[in-house]
């Protein structure tokens, strides 16, 4: 992840290069071709922060994925309802509608519907072990704790989005 101090830092290196008084910064869209999935992924990234939702999109977009955008669980559910994922990311505390809720939602219109199993991510700031069982209670395949690690990001990619073997 990008750190506060590394992001301060790129956006003077960058407000001063579009100045012409700097070179301009190394770019933190583009991942190593190492790192870059094979095919594009179809990922909902559900998160209602926008710096966050930000970050998360420059760090999936890196990685080769196509990012799809909701901000809330009601939302979340909409997009799922509509189109066909093949990974979702999803904040676990948002107002309204929560990730937990609305994993246990897209579960159940799953099994009612007879649709595939779209892999859940959990991505929180919590990080204990309790946390982690309850994003697993909710119907969620995986936890990634926030601030989020490009390395655990495209770990998970790897894992849960199908077609994805880098």
């Amino acid at each position: 992840p990008i750190r506060h101090e590394a992001l301060v830092t790129r956006l003077i290196t960058a407000a001063a290069a579009k100045r012409g008084t700097a070179p301009p910064p190394p770019s933190i869209s583009e991942a190593p071709m190492s790192q870059r999935v094979r095919r594009k992924s179809g990922i909902l990234l559900v998160e209602d922060n926008d710096v966050n939702r930000k970050v998360a999109a420059l760090m999936l977009g890196s990685l080769g994925c196509e990012v799809r955008h909701a901000v809330s669980g009601e939302e979340a559910l909409r997009a799922v309802e509509k189109n066909d994922f093949d990974l979702i990311l999803m904040d676990v505390q948002m107002p309204g509608m929560d990730g937990y809720e609305a994993a246990q939602r897209i579960r159940e219109r799953e099994k009612k519907q007879r649709r595939k199993h779209t892999p859940i991510v959990a991505l929180t700031a919590h990080a204990l072990v309790t946390d982690r069982e309850r994003s697993f209670a909710a119907g969620m395949d995986d936890h990634l704790s926030k601030p989020i690690d490009i390395e655990e990001l495209h770990a998970a990619v790897r894992r849960w989005a199908p077609g994805n073997d880098t």
